[in-house]
């Protein structure tokens, strides 16, 4: 994969997550929540947690055999 297509895959999971989390929930304060988490371009946090995950892993792997 290369760097976009890794990008839009993140992007992509961590749109996936906040709008079930949304799901279903109701009133005012939810109404606020789901507009600000669900408006674009605040993935780049979710993103760079779940790309460094990978390499952390392996990290931890190797040096304590997780």
């Amino acid at each position: 994969m290369n760097f976009h297509e890794q990008l839009q895959y993140y992007q992509n999971k961590a749109e996936k997550f906040l709008t079930q989390y949304c799901a279903g929930k109701t009133g005012l304060i939810m109404d606020s929540v789901r507009y600000s988490l669900l408006a674009g371009g605040k993935r780049i946090r979710p993103v760079l947690a779940m790309a460094h995950q990978v390499p952390l892993r392996r990290l931890a792997s190797k040096l304590y055999g997780i």
